[in-house]
Parts: C-alpha cells; sequence; structure tokens
C-alpha cells in the first residue's frame, strides 16, 4: 500500500531514502509525497512516470500522485520518452512445461536407468519470458514476444527516436498521431539524413522519406568488395576480414550505373579511377588494401583512408577525392569528428588537437569530445602509472579545466554540471568549468547523471539523490 501525504498533479519529484531503508518520493521543498515503501526508485520521467521496485524485488511504476498504473510484476522494466508520451519495455517471467522441444535431459540420468531421486528423463519445466513494448499512456502494444528467459537479455528496447513523433523499432518506422502509434513503412535498414532512411526490398535499396515515398530514382545493392583501379588495372578490397582490426570497413551500396557509395554519405560516389602516388612516394594501392576503415567526410567531397604502415608501426591517415586525387590531410575546413561504431574516434587525430607544450612531462594516450560543445574534448594523460583528464578547448588551443583530477565526467551539458576524482579510489564531487565554482567538494563514493550518488556512511553504502544545484540531499535527516 502507498501512503501519500501532499494531494499533487504536476509536481517535480525526486527519490527520497527513508530513515527505514527504502524509498519514497519528495518535492523540491522536501515534503515527502509517496512514504518510504520501495527497494529502489528511479526518479519521475518529464511524462511523469517512474520504475520502482518492491520487497518482491518486482518492478513496476508509479505516477506522480503515487498510485501504481504498472503491476509491481515484472522483472525488467525501462522506460523512454518519446515526444509526450512513454514507451515502456517489460519482462515478465514464467514457467510452462509444455513445449517438449525446450526439454533437457536430467544431470544424473542416462538411457540405461533412471535416477533415484527423479523418475522422469527429462526437466520439462522451461523458464519463459514475455517481452513488451508498450506505450504507457494509452496501453499500446506495439512489441510482444516470447523467449526462453535465458536468452532474454539479447533483447533490448532498441527504439530510435527520430523526433517529431516519428520512432524505429525493428525496422519499422513508426508514427505518433493523437498517441497512438502507426506503422509508416517496413525494412527499413537505417538513418541517413534528418528527413531521409535506407529501405531494402528483397537485394535492392532505396532512399525514402519518412512519408515511405522515394525520394531518389536509384537503385542500390549492397556489395562486399569495393573496386577501384589504377592505372586502368582493377583492385578489390574485401570490406570484411577476419583480422579484429579490419572488421567491417565500410558498408559500400552501388547504383544500377556502378557507381559505389560509402554510407551513409549516398551522395558522392568513391573515385572508379584512383591516382598511382600520394605524396609522390607512397603507393596509393598499398595504402587502401591496408585500410582499416574507409570513411565519406560528410558535407565534403572526400574520403578518409584510416590504415595501419607495417614498416612504421603506425595509423595513418590519408584523404581520397572523389576525383580520384590524394590529400595528405583534410583541409581546414573540414572540421569533423569520425566514430568506430564502439564510439571510439578515429579523426582528428590526437597529436593534432593539442598543444605538445600543455602536457609537460605527461603524454596523451586518448581524448572524447563533449556533446554541449563541439571544441571541448576531454584528454586522458599517462605518465608511469599516473592518469590525469583535462578539458581541452581545442578552437582556443588551450586548457578550459586543468588537467589535476584522476577522471571527469560530464554529467548535465546543458547545465555545465560535471564530477570529477581527484585520485583513483577517491571521493567524487562537482564542479562547473565555465565557472571554475567547486558546487561540491569530493564527497560521494559514486555520482550518477541522473543525480542518484552513492556514500558510505557507518560500514555500509547508501544510494540517493542529490541536487545538484541546491545541493539538497534527498534523504532522512536521522540518517546523517
Amino acid at each position: 500500500m502507498i501512503a501519500t501525504t501532499v494531494e499533487t498533479n504536476s509536481l517535480q519529484l525526486y527519490p527520497y531514502l527513508g530513515s527505514n531503508g527504502l524509498y519514497g518520493y519528495a518535492d523540491t521543498a522536501m515534503r515527502l509525497v509517496v512514504s518510504p515503501c520501495y527497494i529502489t526508485a528511479n526518479k519521475f520521467t518529464h511524462t511523469g512516470f517512474a520504475v520502482v521496485q518492491d520487497t518482491t524485488l518486482q518492478y513496476g511504476v508509479i505516477n506522480t500522485l503515487g498510485n501504481i498504473v504498472v503491476p509491481i510484476k515484472y522483472k525488467h522494466i525501462y522506460l523512454q520518452e518519446l515526444d509526450n508520451y512513454t514507451l515502456m519495455w517489460t519482462e515478465e517471467t514464467y514457467t510452462t512445461r509444455w513445449r517438449f522441444w525446450n526439454w533437457r535431459f536430467l544431470p544424473g540420468l542416462s538411457l540405461m536407468g533412471s535416477s533415484k531421486n527423479d523418475n522422469r528423463l527429462f526437466d520439462t519445466k522451461v523458464n519463459m519470458s514475455k517481452l513488451k513494448i508498450t506505450i504507457i499512456e494509452n496501453k499500446q502494444v506495439i512489441y510482444d514476444n516470447e523467449v526462453q528467459t535465458s536468452e532474454s537479455y539479447r533483447y533490448h528496447m532498441e527504439v530510435n527516436n527520430l523526433g517529431d513523433g516519428y520512432f524505429l523499432h525493428k525496422r519499422k518506422l513508426y508514427q505518433l498521431n493523437d498517441g497512438k502509434a502507426k506503422v509508416i513503412s517496413n525494412h527499413i535498414e537505417n538513418v541517413i539524413g534528418y528527413d531521409q532512411l535506407f529501405q531494402v526490398n528483397g537485394n535492392n535499396y532505396y532512399i525514402t522519406d519518412r512519408n515511405n515515398r522515394k525520394t531518389d530514382g536509384r537503385i542500390f545493392r549492397k556489395k562486399d568488395s569495393l573496386i577501384y583501379t589504377v592505372k586502368g588495372e582493377s583492385h578489390a578490397i574485401k570490406l570484411h576480414k577476419d583480422d579484429y582490426l579490419y572488421q567491417n570497413i565500410a558498408q559500400v551500396f552501388e547504383d544500377t550505373e556502378g557507381k559505389q557509395y560509402l554510407f551513409p554519405e549516398m551522395k558522392i560516389a568513391f573515385p572508379q579511377s584512383v591516382e598511382t602516388l600520394i605524396d609522390d612516394h607512397i603507393l596509393a594501392d598499398s595504402v587502401l588494401q591496408q585500410a582499416m576503415l574507409l570513411a565519406p567526410i560528410a558535407g565534403t567531397n572526400c574520403f578518409l583512408v584510416r590504415s595501419f604502415d607495417q614498416i612504421t608501426g603506425q595509423i595513418k591517415h590519408k584523404v581520397l577525392q572523389s576525383d580520384g586525387r590524394w590529400v595528405s590531410q583534410p583541409s581546414g575546413e573540414h572540421n569533423f569528428t569520425l566514430r568506430y561504431p564502439t564510439g571510439d574516434i578515429v579523426w582528428p587525430e590526437l597529436s593534432t588537437v593539442i598543444n605538445p607544450n600543455a602536457l609537460k612531462d605527461f603524454r596523451a594516450i586518448a581524448y572524447e569530445d563533449v556533446s554541449e560543445n563541439m571544441h571541448w574534448l576531454i584528454i586522458t594523460l599517462k605518465r608511469g602509472d599516473h592518469q590525469r583528464q583535462g578539458l581541452w578547448n581545442k578552437q582556443e588551443n588551450r586548457w578550459i579545466w586543468n588537467p589535476d583530477n584522476y577522471s571527469i565526467r560530464c554529467l548535465d551539458a546543458e547545465k555545465g554540471l560535471w564530477s570529477f576524482r581527484p585520485e583513483r579510489e577517491k571521493a567524487y564531487g562537482i564542479y562547473r568549468p565555465k565557472t571554475g565554482e567547486v558546487l561540491i567538494a569530493p564527497t560521494y563514493f559514486d555520482i550518477n547523471s541522473d543525480g542518484m550518488v552513492t556514500l558510505q556512511e557507518n560500514g555500509q553504502y547508501i544510494r540517493f539523490y542529490v541536487d545538484f544545484e541546491s545541493l539538497q540531499e534527498y534523504r532522512d535527516k536521522i540518517r546523517k
């Protein structure tokens, strides 16, 4: 039973840790709205729902009145906001004995004789999971599947929000209209741009818009090799190789005219004929055949070739123009970031983005960009076993936040809030780089971007919510 102490329909609520070790919810004035009765409690979505877990270790969903809107009976629940609606992924488990193809031999049994403890030759009990994706507001089910529980970890929500009420799931394009999701088109392979999709029909690929209309008369076929010529001699690059360094070099599609395109830039064709030499002495074919990655540079007529030089043992980057001519490096206007599917940055090279004089006796080993400002980079430095991270402005060529901490992480790009850890195995604090303010000194064992922190207190770890702006801890004062 949920007890509420404040009547509310639209209050901003946050998880609150009570003196009983359970969670409820409180508003910004620290008034208790939902009494502490849950083992775990997540933040509310902007649409007004939160996932909670009770003492049965099952999950459900409540609204801001504290009312249960999704029964607490699920093994897992995940929520995703979609415009003004809420998608919910649920996993509900059960046991069945009816599906003989899932039966398994019991341990200790043999065909020569049965076990003393069990006369059954097979274990006919099968643990199953029912997976669903539902729009909470109208209970519309857009995905429903049953799998063995042991395999359920392979399934995820996998919803790509395209904005303006459109989203992709399981290669289907949906549109939300008055809260109802309608399938607009099927067999969507990928997204090319804001209003362009890549659709497949058999072996043919087409460029379509969100209304399932072909916006381009071309028909494409997917290729497993990239073909080019050097001095009239044909060469091929195998796009998928067994070596882990060379897997998934590029996705290449060929149109009916024989022109080849590197996904997702489907407007500029890869050159059919390539200049023989790079920098007057490097053979183009040797670079292309050792390619680890081929990628179009968005907004240009150029392609980046990332390859491994076996002689020097170094990774090299070269730029090939659509007319087949080589450029040693991208020109200044080609200010772009290129990533592997894993998220690792391929370009620009680390040596080109940070002033060596800023490193002192450290060496830069890795970096990542920051979403709030494309000119900000988190730079990781090493000196022996010592690690430091700082915030570098690659446009101004200076430190915004000196590399004085073991680790830093952006918590809220919009508000400019960051966590920092001065030393390994030490506590985290909160910092605002733009103003140079330390909002919270190193205090917490862990800090998540959703505001949940972990604190070691009285020999145990406790988790609760902290408002980084007001610095208010949402927990019972008795615990302090």
